[in-house]
C-alpha cells in the first residue's frame, strides 16, 4: 500500500500574490531586456540621434534625415487609407434575420467614439481620434517588435446646461409663437448641471512598459504604468491603507529609473515627486510551488511592497483581457517578433559615419593640408592655432624672394570608395524599408529605367499591401470588436445630440429605455471588417486597369461598336468614378437639368 503525499492548501494570501507577481514581472523583464537595447537605438534613429564620442573635435557629426522621413512616408500611407474614404470600415451584426441595428449606425456609432478617445487633462473631445493612434501605432510597428494598446472605458463629469425657466415671446409678424429666446437668458435663467458620460480609452503601451507571459502558457499580462499619488488615494478600488505606506517613497522609486519618457532617447528633468510605478496583471495567478491556479481570469494591482488591489474578477463581460498585440513583422515559434528597423537602422549609422567622412573630405580638400615655416614670418604667433583663410604674412627682412612661407601638401581629393560606399549603404537603407527613390522625393539617376522604376514601386506596394493586411486583420479588427463590447457595456447615456443624428429618435429611445445587459445581449456579436489600405490598392490596379481598357476602346472602332452592343459604357463609366475615389451620385443631373 502507496503512502499518500502530504497536500498543502494554496495560499492565497496577499504577501504570496505579491510574491507570485514580482517573480512574474522579473522572469518577463529578463526575456524581454536584450531587445529593449534594440529599440532604443531605432528610437534614437528615428530621431537622428548617434553616439559620437568616438569624433575628434574638428570632425563632423551630421545625421542623415533618410530613416525618419521614410517612417514618415509609411505611416502616411496608413493614414491615407483611413483618411481618404468613408468605407474603410465596415460592420457585419451576428445573427438570423435582420439586426436590431443596421451596419451603418453601428459603424457610425463606433466612429463617433473612436473619433473622441479619451485623454488626461480638459482637452477638446475630438483632440485625439483614431487616426491619429493609427499613425501612433504604426511608428510603435516600425520600431518595436509589435504594437500593444489597452481598451477601457473612463467615466468623466461633463456640464450641461439647462434653462430654469423661460417666457414664451409676444406674438407679433416676425416672432414665432411659443418661441423660447435661450441665448437671452444665458446669465439669468439657465443653470449648469453635472453628470457622468462614457468615454473611451485607448492607451498605446511601449514595448518597455509591457511584460506578457514568456512560456506558451500566456497565464498573465502585466502593465507598468506611472500613477500620481493623489489619483491612487482617490480610487476607491486601492486598499486606503497601503496607499498611505506609499506617500514619501514616490522620489525613491523614480530615482531607481533611468528614464521617465514614454518612449526612448528622451531625457527626463527629474524625478516628480507625486509619481510612483504602479503594476497592473491581468490573467491567471498559479502557485509555483503547489502548481495550484489561485485566482483565474482577474486583474490586480501593487505597488513596490504593497498591494493595492487585490485579484478581482475580470470586469469585461465578453472576459477577454483589455490588450492587443500584433505585430507588423512575425517570426514563427518565437516569442520576441522583428521590427522594420532592425536591419536598416545599423546601415543608417554606416551610412551616417560615410557622410561625415566625405564632408571633412570636402573640408579638407577646401582648406587643404600644409605645411608653414614660422621662422620666416615675423610674428609667428599669429598662425599658431593653423593659417586663416585670406590670410596676409609679414615676412622677416632678408628673406630669400622664392622662399615659400606656406605649402599644400595634399591632393585635396576625396577617394572614389568613399563615395562608392555611401550610395551602396543608402540603398541598403532603401531595400530595408521598401521605400524607393521617388517615394522619398529623389529623382533616380538617368541611366535608371521608367520599367526599373516600375518595378521598384510596384515590389514597394506588394510589401506594404502584406504589412497593411497583417495590420488590419490582426491589430485593428480585434480593437474594434473589444471597443464594441465596452461601448455596449458601459455606455448608459445615448442623448448626445451627435447620436440623435446616428441612431435617429426611435432607436436612440429603445435604447435608452433598455437595461445594459439587454443591450449587451442583443449587439455586442458584432464583427468589423478593415479594408483601408488594400481597399485603396486594389482600386488602383482597378482603375489602371480600366483605363487601359478605355484607351483601347478610343482607339480602335470595331472593339468600340462590339462593346456598346454587349455592355453599358455607363456603367463602365460609374465603375471608373468610383475606383477613382468619387462618389457618382453627386455628379448626377439634377430633376430640373433633365
Amino acid at each position: 500500500m502507496s503512502a499518500e503525499l502530504p497536500t498543502t492548501p494554496p495560499d492565497a494570501s496577499a504577501d504570496n500574490v505579491l510574491r507570485i507577481s514580482r517573480r512574474n514581472y522579473h522572469r518577463s523583464w529578463t526575456a524581454r531586456r536584450a531587445r529593449l537595447r534594440v529599440n532604443d537605438a531605432n528610437w534614437q534613429a528615428y530621431r537622428c540621434q548617434m553616439d559620437w564620442s568616438h569624433k575628434a573635435e574638428f570632425q563632423s557629426r551630421e545625421c542623415t534625415p533618410m530613416f525618419p522621413i521614410a517612417v514618415e512616408q509609411i505611416v502616411g500611407t496608413f493614414e491615407r487609407a483611413l483618411t481618404d474614404s468613408d468605407d474603410w470600415l465596415s460592420a457585419d451584426p451576428a445573427g438570423v434575420g435582420a439586426p436590431f441595428l443596421p451596419p451603418d449606425i453601428i459603424k457610425g456609432l463606433l466612429k463617433f467614439y473612436l473619433d473622441r478617445l479619451y485623454r488626461p487633462g480638459q482637452h477638446a473631445e475630438t483632440g485625439f481620434g483614431i487616426q491619429a493612434l493609427v499613425g501612433d501605432a504604426c511608428k510603435r510597428g516600425i520600431l518595436e517588435p509589435c504594437i500593444v494598446v489597452k481598451v477601457y472605458p473612463v467615466s468623466i463629469a461633463r456640464r450641461r446646461y439647462r434653462l430654469r425657466e423661460s417666457e414664451p415671446r409676444g406674438e407679433g409678424p416676425n416672432e414665432f409663437e411659443g418661441a423660447t429666446p435661450a441665448y437671452d437668458y444665458v446669465g439669468s435663467m439657465m443653470s449648469v448641471t453635472m453628470d457622468e458620460t462614457m468615454r473611451l480609452a485607448i492607451d498605446l503601451i511601449p514595448y518597455a512598459d509591457y511584460f506578457p507571459d514568456p512560456s506558451e502558457a500566456n497565464n498573465f499580462e502585466i502593465h507598468r504604468t506611472r500613477r500620481q499619488l493623489h489619483e491612487l488615494m482617490a480610487n476607491p478600488e486601492y486598499d486606503p491603507e497601503a496607499v498611505r505606506r506609499l506617500l514619501g517613497r514616490a522620489t525613491d522609486q523614480r530615482q531607481q529609473q533611468y528614464d521617465k519618457s514614454k518612449t526612448s532617447g528622451e531625457q527626463t528633468v527629474g524625478a516628480d515627486p507625486f509619481e510612483i510605478e504602479v503594476f497592473e496583471g491581468w490573467g491567471n495567478i498559479v502557485d509555483e510551488l503547489t502548481g495550484d491556479v489561485l485566482y483565474e481570469n482577474c486583474f490586480w494591482s501593487w505597488a513596490g511592497d504593497e498591494m493595492l488591489r487585490m485579484p478581482t474578477p475580470n470586469p469585461f463581460w465578453d472576459g477577454t483581457r483589455p490588450f492587443i498585440m500584433a505585430p507588423l513583422i512575425r517570426v514563427p515559434g518565437s516569442l520576441e517578433h522583428k521590427a522594420l528597423a532592425d536591419h536598416v537602422v545599423p546601415m543608417w549609422r554606416a551610412s551616417n559615419e560615410l557622410v561625415n567622412l566625405l564632408l571633412d573630405g570636402a573640408m579638407r580638400a577646401a582648406w587643404g593640408v600644409g605645411q608653414i615655416r614660422p621662422d620666416l614670418m615675423e610674428s609667428p604667433e599669429e598662425v599658431a592655432e593653423g593659417m586663416p583663410q585670406g590670410y596676409t604674412a609679414v615676412l622677416k627682412p632678408n628673406v630669400p624672394v622664392n622662399a615659400k612661407l606656406y605649402e599644400r601638401v595634399d591632393n585635396g581629393e576625396a577617394p572614389q570608395l568613399s563615395r562608392e560606399g555611401l550610395a551602396r549603404t543608402e540603398g541598403y537603407v532603401q531595400s530595408g524599408l521598401a521605400v524607393p527613390d521617388t517615394k522619398l522625393g529623389t529623382l533616380p539617376d538617368k541611366q535608371v529605367k521608367a520599367t526599373e522604376i516600375v518595378s521598384a514601386m510596384q515590389a514597394s506596394g506588394s510589401l506594404y499591401e502584406s504589412f497593411a493586411a497583417r495590420f488590419e486583420d490582426t491589430f485593428l479588427e480585434p480593437l474594434f470588436e473589444k471597443c464594441w463590447k465596452v461601448i455596449i457595456q458601459w455606455s448608459d447615456s445615448f442623448m448626445e445630440e451627435e447620436l440623435l443624428q446616428i441612431l435617429g429618435p426611435r432607436k436612440m429611445l429603445q435604447l435608452m429605455a433598455m437595461k445594459p445587459a439587454e443591450r449587451w445581449q442583443m449587439l455586442h456579436k458584432t464583427y468589423f471588417k478593415v479594408r483601408g489600405l488594400r481597399q485603396l490598392a486594389n482600386r488602383e490596379r482597378n482603375f489602371q486597369k480600366k483605363m487601359v481598357l478605355l484607351q483601347l476602346l478610343g482607339t480602335n472602332q470595331q472593339f468600340a461598336d462590339y462593346f456598346g452592343q454587349k455592355y453599358d459604357y455607363g456603367k463602365l463609366f460609374d465603375s471608373i468614378m468610383v475606383d477613382s475615389g468619387t462618389d457618382p451620385e453627386t455628379l448626377e443631373l439634377d430633376g430640373d437639368a433633365l
